[in-house]
C-alpha cells in the first residue's frame, strides 16, 4: 500500500503560520483489512436471499439456474461450506480494493490552531477545522462494527454563514480500533480528556422505559389480527424486540463529567459516546413526566447550539448536581 509522504503532506497543508504540523493518523493496511471484514455481512444477506428464493420456488416451481445451483450446493454440507468460504474471500477482497481506493491517502494532522483532514482518492478533499470552532466529539459504534471493536469518530464544529452560525459534522476517522481512537482524540484535542462514563441509571429507569406506549405495536397488532390472523406471532415477536431494545438502551446509557467535559453514552444496539465541553452547552433543559416524578427521575437535555444530547431517566439528585455543574460556567 502506498501512503502519502508526510513531508509532502506538511508542504501541502502548510498555512500562513509557522507552527509545526503533527501527523496523527493515516490509514494502514491492517485497518483496511479489518474494515473490509464488514463485507462478510453481505454474504449473510446473500445467503438469506437465496434461502427465501428457494422457499418461494417450492411454492411456484420456478426452474431457474439459481435453483439448480442451490440444489447442487445443498446436496452436502461440505460443498455448502466451500461455497460460503469462497464467497467470503471474494467479498473481503472486493472490500479491501474499495477501501484501498477510498481511504489509502486518508490522513489527519493538526497544528496549534487547526485540525486538518485530507482525503486523496479519486477526488481530493481537504478540510480545515479551527480548534476554537470545535463543539462536540462523537464516537459511534455501529452494530456492524461492534464484533471487530471498531468505532467511527466525528467532529461537530461551528461554521459562519451570512446570517448566522451553524453546526457542521465532519468525519474525523472512518473506522479505527476503539482504544486507539480514544488515544488519538487525546493527542489531537488534549482538553477533551476522555473519562469513560461510569455512572449508570437506577433500576427505576427500566420500569419507566418499559411502560412507554408503542403506537406502532398497537397498529401492527390491529392490522395483523384483523387481516392476517394466521400471522398472530408477528406482534409477539415485535413486542419482544421492543422489550430487548429498551432494556439494552437503558443498560447502555452511562454518563460522567469532569471539571470541564461531560461524557454521555447512549443508544441501544449501536451506542454513541458524546464528549461536550461545559462552555459549549448553551442551554440545559430538565423534563419530568408524571411517572418520572413518582419515582424521582427526570430527563436532562443538553443543547449545543442547534444540536442536543439527551440524558434519560436520571435520578433527581444527579440532575441537581449536573445543574450546579452547568451554572458554574455562567458564574465565571
Amino acid at each position: 500500500m502506498i501512503l502519502m509522504d508526510k513531508n509532502k503532506l506538511q508542504q501541502d497543508l502548510k498555512r500562513n503560520n509557522d507552527t509545526p504540523l503533527t501527523i496523527h493518523y493515516w490509514m494502514t493496511r491492517m485497518e483496511i483489512f479489518i474494515g473490509s471484514l464488514h463485507s462478510l455481512y453481505s454474504i449473510g444477506l446473500f445467503l438469506l436471499f437465496i434461502g427465501i428464493f428457494y422457499k418461494i420456488d417450492d411454492i411456484f416451481s420456478f426452474n431457474t439456474p439459481i435453483v439448480n445451483l442451490v440444489d447442487i450446493l445443498t446436496q452436502s454440507i461440505f460443498s455448502f461450506i466451500i461455497f460460503t468460504l469462497i464467497l467470503a474471500l471474494i467479498a473481503v477482497f472486493i472490500g479491501m480494493i474499495i477501501l484501498h481506493i477510498k481511504y489509502r491517502h486518508y490522513e489527519v494532522a493538526s497544528d496549534q490552531h487547526y485540525i486538518y483532514i485530507s482525503k486523496r482518492s479519486t477526488n481530493e478533499q481537504y478540510l480545515t477545522i479551527p480548534r476554537s470552532a470545535l463543539q462536540c466529539i462523537t464516537i459511534e459504534k455501529p452494530i456492524t462494527q461492534r464484533p471487530f471493536q471498531l468505532v467511527t469518530i466525528k467532529l461537530d464544529y461551528v461554521t459562519a454563514t451570512y446570517t448566522s452560525e451553524e453546526i457542521q459534522t465532519a468525519l474525523l476517522i472512518p473506522f479505527i480500533q476503539e482504544q486507539r481512537g480514544k488515544q488519538l482524540i487525546e493527542e489531537i484535542q488534549p482538553d477533551y480528556c476522555i473519562q469513560e462514563p461510569s455512572l449508570s441509571l437506577a433500576g427505576e429507569a427500566y420500569f419507566v422505559e418499559l411502560i412507554q406506549p408503542s403506537y406502532l405495536l398497537v397498529i401492527v397488532t390491529f392490522l395483523i389480527m384483523f387481516f392476517w390472523p394466521e400471522l398472530w406471532f408477528v406482534p409477539i415477536l415485535y413486542a419482544l424486540y421492543l422489550i430487548v431494545k429498551r432494556v439494552v438502551k437503558t443498560r447502555q446509557q452511562y454518563y460522567n463529567w469532569s471539571a470541564n467535559v461531560i461524557a454521555i453514552r447512549s443508544g441501544a444496539f449501536s451506542p454513541t459516546l458524546h464528549l461536550v465541553k461545559r462552555e459549549h452547552i448553551t442551554m440545559l433543559q430538565i423534563h419530568q413526566s408524571w411517572i418520572q416524578r413518582k419515582v424521582k427521575l427526570a430527563t436532562c437535555q443538553l443543547t449545543i447550539r442547534n444540536n442536543s444530547v439527551q440524558l434519560n431517566h436520571v435520578n433527581e439528585s444527579v440532575i441537581e448536581q449536573l445543574y450546579d455543574w452547568f451554572v458554574q460556567q455562567e458564574m465565571k
